[in-house]
């Protein structure tokens, strides 16, 4: 991957960051951006992202193009990675928006450390994280957008997003699942505050 330069940190006074490449890594140096608020990636293929992102306290915006894939290997240390980052580590008590992210990146305890989250989307969400977002406490009671698909390699994910209870989340207005077309008839308590629901085909 393209390794972006380790000058960018010492851009204090960043607010917004986009990256357009197909494979990119970004440089630790990053956690030094304490302005930063938005963090907007358009990747087609693969980034590696440093732990730095997710502890990042001001940051109120992460972008992610849903073609991305963001799991590194499992062997890099230097990256955020599931099967070596503590939860404790994640500290983003201010983002408002997580969209879209892949599943297998994310622990499911993670949602709760974003409690002002306002627009949250996963692709491939792994059972845990179907569990966390239908347990009795919301994930955040301020989320307005959510959006959930899966696609073909994920398909043993399909029967947690048709069972799902979102009846808690009051403040809700825009709802976008992605399953397989036989599954709509199987889905679970919806928010009764949706003014916008969409539901698509996934394969």
């Amino acid at each position: 991957p393209f390794q972006l330069p380790n000058q960018i940190g010492n851009l204090r006074h960043l607010r917004y960051f986009r990256c357009e490449h197909r494979s990119i890594k970004f440089p630790l140096t990053m956690g030094k951006l304490k302005n930063l608020m938005t963090l907007d990636i358009q990747i087609g293929h693969r980034i590696h992202i440093p732990k730095a992102i997710w502890e990042m306290e001001q940051l109120r915006h992460i972008v992610v193009d849903k073609r991305s894939i963001q799991w590194p290997p499992q062997d890099c240390r230097d990256l955020v990675c599931k099967y070596s980052f503590r939860q404790s580590e994640v500290s983003l008590p201010n983002l408002q928006t997580l969209y879209v992210v892949p599943g297998p990146l994310l622990e499911a305890e993670w949602l709760h450390k974003c409690p002002n989250l306002r627009k949250l989307g996963i692709s491939n969400p792994t059972k845990p994280i179907s569990k966390v977002i239908s347990e009795e406490a919301p994930v955040s009671n301020k989320l307005e957008i959510l959006r959930l698909s899966v696609n073909h390699r994920y398909e043993n994910e399909e029967a947690t997003l048709t069972k799902l209870d979102l009846s808690r989340y009051e403040s809700l207005r825009k709802l976008h699942l992605q399953i397989p077309m036989g599954k709509f008839s199987e889905l679970g308590k919806l928010p009764l505050n949706l003014i916008k629901l969409t539901l698509v085909n996934a394969y």
